[in-house]
């Protein structure tokens, strides 16, 4: 554990202030280059390096992949559902008004943690990654189908190479000749299928970029990824809700419109063109 290596080494003060961040925000800092784990503490890059040399690790890529081992293996205690069945029986002692009372708070409680639990940074940082890109793909199978489709329509508006991918054939077809320029973004919740676990595992060995956009940072699906947008899925019936989720692709679509505005308007006069020909409104 990296925690146990701490006591084995002397840091300066300066030092001991990006040990302390990586500890109090190990979920997040395990996904951080150390370009943007030296922005959040504050701190030059050279100092980041140093505590992870002195922790016993040659490389930083190293001490990131061994951080989120650590991270993975708290799963268990975090990641405890319960059963559709048995959360619809607990609908059944509702009244109607406390029913939408309840789901109106169980919203409201989503869209706040989407947002607190990922902060500006990270939606800033996967919008320039998703616009440097040469080519992006979306993924997401059974109810992440969805929302595929709406962040694909919007993507394709601000750039183009947009690929999405909502059934393991288009997969098989789309993904096998990835380059490390390109990046792939995968929606997915629990339970997770094995065509999930089959995409990731051949994106993994195709060294692109990696987005997993889920409900929690220690699900084993974020292991490798570049960034994690998590969602809080957390519902007043026996289904899961996936407003927080719906959440996270406007926000980041409200940023890469930002960031490639000319191209943007630029595609969205020509869309409003044809729209007028096709007489819909």
């Amino acid at each position: 554990m990296i925690e146990e290596k701490i006591y084995k080494v002397k840091l300066t003060k300066t030092e001991q202030k990006v040990l302390d961040f990586i500890m109090v925000h190990k979920e997040e800092a395990c996904y951080y280059t150390s370009v943007e784990l030296a922005e959040a503490v504050q701190v030059s890059g050279a100092t980041v390096i140093r505590v992870v040399n002195k922790l016993g690790f040659s490389r930083f890529s190293q001490f990131k992949k061994e951080l989120q081992t650590e991270v993975m293996s708290q799963r268990e205690n975090l990641s405890q559902t319960q059963t559709s069945p048995a959360r619809l029986q607990d609908v059944k002692k509702m009244g109607e008004r406390e029913i939408l009372n309840a789901c109106m708070a169980a919203q409201q409680q989503n869209l706040k943690d989407a947002f607190l639990k990922n902060g500006y940074d990270k939606y800033i940082w996967i919008a320039d990654m998703i616009l440097q890109a040469d080519r992006v793909f979306l993924v997401g199978y059974r109810m992440a189908v969805g929302a595929v489709d709406f962040f694909g329509r919007l993507l394709k508006l601000s750039r183009g190479h947009v690929v999405c991918i909502t059934e393991i054939g288009m997969m098989t077809e789309e993904l096998y000749d990835l380059k490390e320029s390109d990046c792939v973004v995968m929606i997915c919740h629990p339970r997770y299928s094995e065509n999930v676990l089959l995409t990731l595992e051949l994106v993994r060995e195709s060294d692109c970029h990696l987005v997993v956009m889920t409900d929690k940072i220690t699900e084993p699906v974020t292991n490798g990824a570049d960034y994690v947008l998590v969602a809080e899925r957390r519902g007043s019936s026996y289904f899961n809700s996936y407003l927080g989720m719906i959440a996270n692709v406007e926000m980041l679509m409200s940023i890469i419109s930002s960031k490639s505005f000319t191209e943007t308007e630029s595609r969205l006069e020509m869309r409003e063109k044809y729209l007028d020909r096709n007489r819909q409104y």
